[in-house]
This record gives C-alpha cells, structure tokens and sequence, in this order.
C-alpha cells in the first residue's frame, strides 16, 4: 500500500524531495526502508534509528540471554552466529569455518550445554578463548565505570576482528559507544549499584529507548523523517503511515494507572493535554 502511494505521489511530483514520508511511530522505520528500498526509490533518512537495532546492541542482548539460559545451545548457537563472529578474522584465520565446526562438534557429542571443559578439540581455541573474555567480562563483580570499561574493551577487539565491518562505516557504532560513555557519569550509590549480569540488564534497559541520528542530504530523494523533525518543513506531498489511534495521538500505559484528576496534580500531562499536542503537530505538519 505504501508503495502504491508513493507511485501516485510520484506521477505528481519529479522532485524527490518534495515528498516527505513523517513517521508518527519510529519503530515502522525498517518496513519502511524496505519498501523503498524494493521499489527503487532514493531517499534521504533523516529520522533517528532505534539503537536496540544496531550492531553491538544485538551482540551484547544475545549474550546476556546466552548467559541466563546456562549456556544452552539453542541461545548459544543464535549467539555464535552473530555477525561480529561470523566475520571476524583473527591473525588471517576467518571464525566462520570454526563457528560451523564447533556446532558440529557440539551437536555430533550430545552437547545440549556449552561447557569449556567439554571442548577438547584444540582447532577451535581461538574461537572458544573469544568466547570465554566475553562471558568473563560481562559476569564481572565490578563498579559501573569500571564494567563499562571493560565492555568497551572487549567489543573493540571484536571490532578490530572485523575490519570490512569498520570500513563500511557501519551506523550505530559511534552513537552507541557515546551512549555508554556517558552511563559512566551516572552517580549512583554503592547500594543500588548492579553488577555483573545485572550491570549489563541495567546498561541494555536504559539504552533501549534511545535512537541515533542518520545524517543525509535534504535536496535528494524523499524525505523520510521523524514527527518533531518535520516541523516547519514545506513538501508538496506527506505520508503518514501507520497513523492510526493510538499512535496517533500516542496512548501512554501509564492513563490506566495514574488518575487525570492525580496527573494534573502533580504536573504530569493528561489525556486531553497529550491530544492537543497532536492536534499541534498534525496542524503544523498541513500547513507546510
């Protein structure tokens, strides 16, 4: 359906640019994509990207989950496979074939956990001791600053595995290590303060909600943009997928819990004070 709306856009409208496509729910970014992708059309991304899609965001949930399933071989196979493995090269030997090999080793002895003192098979210690710095770090009893360290460290090895990886200039990676710089700052008390596995659940929760910017070129091809971001634009032409009740205006769980009457209270927004925010943005975006 997007794609047959863009097609009459286009019969319309050459210019590219002079369609913007706002996303009132950032998470339908991908599908999206994917459909301009298939049909052929450029087009500039100028709407933040989830950061829980990036690279290493993937790579450090997988094992956590690797982690709390004891290392059992469905989580742990769907690790072994991420891409940071799969395409690492270490000292001119590529993991894939190791990779392959080792779930052939795992499945061939019964193995139905991961276990070092299983593997005695020295072809694939160069993956296995890989695999061992990672589970040891991210179940260290450390400190958030130091943990943290500590993360940044082993996953700039796996990068320096994955040199086409890093030449291609992958989005996210940058971003995502700014993110975790700035957890270090975070000033909380010895008490409170998660560590090991739980550090990790604590680094993951918080930078689920975050998004990256894509920097483009606003003069080439539709425009695909964020609600905020389109504000005080001009198009000939929007499309808003996805704008249906409930995610445009946005509900929030939290009306069911906290009472409008407590909400206006205590300063938090209401229903009807979320709706004419919306009523804002929809008017602001037709005028343009």
């Amino acid at each position: 359906y997007l794609q047959s709306v863009l097609k009459e856009c286009l019969d319309q409208s050459p210019e590219l640019h002079r369609i913007g496509i706002v996303l009132p729910d950032e998470s339908i970014l991908y599908p999206v994509m994917e459909s301009l992708r298939i049909t052929g059309v450029e087009y500039n991304l100028s709407a933040g990207l989830p950061l829980a899609q990036s690279v290493l965001y993937s790579f450090l949930g997988q094992l956590l989950e690797v982690i709390q399933s004891d290392f059992h071989y469905e989580e742990f196979f769907t690790f072994i496979r991420h891409p940071l493995f799969k395409n690492a090269v270490i000292n001119g030997q590529p993991l894939r074939p190791l990779i392959y090999g080792f779930e052939d080793f795992m499945v061939e002895h019964r193995l139905n956990f991961f276990r070092p003192e299983h593997i005695i098979d020295n072809r694939f210690e160069a993956f296995t001791d890989l695999l061992q710095r990672g589970f040891t770090c991210i179940r260290a009893d450390l400190e958030l600053g130091d943990y943290i360290e500590a993360l940044v460290n082993y996953l700039n090895e796996l990068l320096g595995y994955n040199k086409k990886l890093m030449e291609t200039n992958a989005p996210g990676i940058k971003e995502f290590f700014e993110e975790l710089h700035r957890l270090t700052t975070l000033r909380i008390t010895e008490s409170f303060a998660a560590r090991g596995i739980d550090a990790l659940q604590f680094i993951l929760w918080i930078l689920k909600g975050h998004t990256y910017r894509v920097e483009g070129d606003p003069m080439r091809g539709v425009q695909v943009i964020g609600l905020l971001e389109a504000r005080n634009l001009d198009f000939d032409y929007l499309i808003l997928p996805s704008m249906n009740e409930g995610v445009f205006p946005r509900r929030s769980e939290k009306d069911m819990f906290i009472n409008q009457q407590v909400r206006r209270a205590v300063g938090l927004p209401s229903t009807q004070e979320r709706e004419n925010l919306y009523y804002y943005y929809y008017t602001e975006l037709t005028k343009g």
